[in-house]
């Protein structure tokens, strides 16, 4: 690694805050030609100015949901299998076509609909949700949201050709056996099969976390509204009373080092 001559000054560590020093390093016979020639190592991590902390936290598990119910070749838990728009050619892919999520002011609603659904290039994009969170939808991108205290669900397809005709892709993300449904089955793998070592969607999700940091840069893609707890861990189970209580819009947020 390349060290400046001049250091910056040492930042004591605040409240909360922990300062690492390190007193021994041992050298390896690779460490020179990574310096001279940058193979191995040829990019360091950083945080983008734009992300906070608190945001960034809101994006791993909501995400991984979203992408993988859109756009998994093959998954055991089934996929829409739409093609991906972080990937060549994939931006506007579904330019016209439109789009429903059921649950659109929850997190994985958010990233399924109008942030991913909108690099695709639905045009329209409906979704469920209460009054008090049709305005957030709105700003989030959605273009028809529908009250699901005015309009039961047995009334649902109904409204939806009023506005489209009949939608090829419905994203449900919040029925307690939720699928994704579509027009033509998806291939999917054997049900409860997956890889040795229990891990599912392997390459999927290097291909989505490689694209993450330019989606982040361009604000393709954001991180969910958030809402910081007091009191750090203390302020969990208020945290949890609060989303059986029904809070939407929202990603609550704990910073275990203000935990009093």
């Amino acid at each position: 690694m390349s060290l400046p001559e001049v250091q910056k000054a040492l930042l004591l560590a605040a409240k909360g805050q922990v300062l690492v020093k390190i007193h021994s390093s041992a050298l390896n016979p690779a460490d020179n030609y990574i310096q001279s020639l940058g193979i191995f190592v040829e990019e360091w991590p950083f945080i983008l100015p734009n992300v906070s902390f608190e945001r960034a936290s809101t994006l791993p598990l909501g995400l991984a949901t979203a992408s993988i119910g859109l756009y998994a070749e093959k998954i055991c838990r089934g996929s829409a299998g739409l093609y991906p728009p972080w990937e060549e050619s994939g931006r506007g892919k579904y330019k016209g076509q439109p789009i429903l999520v059921i649950g659109g002011a929850s997190s994985v609603g958010q990233f399924s609909a109008y942030i991913i659904g909108k690099l695709s290039g639905f045009s329209l994009i409906i979704t469920t949700c209460s009054t008090h969170s049709a305005a957030y939808c709105v700003a989030a991108g959605a273009t028809h949201p529908i009250d699901y205290y005015t309009t039961p669900y047995s009334e649902l397809s109904s409204v939806v050709r009023v506005i489209v005709g009949p939608s090829t892709f419905v994203s449900d993300i919040l029925a307690p056996r939720g699928s994704i449904v579509m027009v033509a089955t998806p291939a999917v793998a054997k049900d409860g099969e997956e890889a040795k070592d229990g891990k599912r969607a392997v390459n999927f999700g290097a291909a989505l976390y490689g694209k993450l940091t330019a989606l982040l840069e361009e604000e393709a893609i954001k991180p969910n509204n958030m809402d910081v707890l007091p009191d750090g861990l203390a302020g969990i189970p208020d945290g949890l009373k609060r989303l059986l209580g029904g809070v939407s819009g929202v990603k609550l947020v704990a910073h275990p080092q203000e935990t009093p």
